[in-house]
């Protein structure tokens, strides 16, 4: 069974759009982005190491 990490890729999509929200002064534009940036990550390596982890229950 695998979990999916996606949650794990938002957050760090909307920490990331956070940053850059404040940088060119519009936080709002930036969380926006980041949520729509993490989603796109997690559904990209959906398949991948990166977004899932073996579960140890069988």
């Amino acid at each position: 069974m695998k979990k999916n990490r996606l949650g794990v890729w938002v957050a760090l999509g909307v920490g990331i759009g956070s940053a850059v929200g404040v940088a060119i002064n519009n936080i709002g534009f930036g969380i926006g982005i980041g949520i729509v940036v993490g989603i796109l990550i997690g559904f990209i390596f959906k398949d991948g190491n990166l977004n899932t982890v073996e579960d140890d229950e069988k």
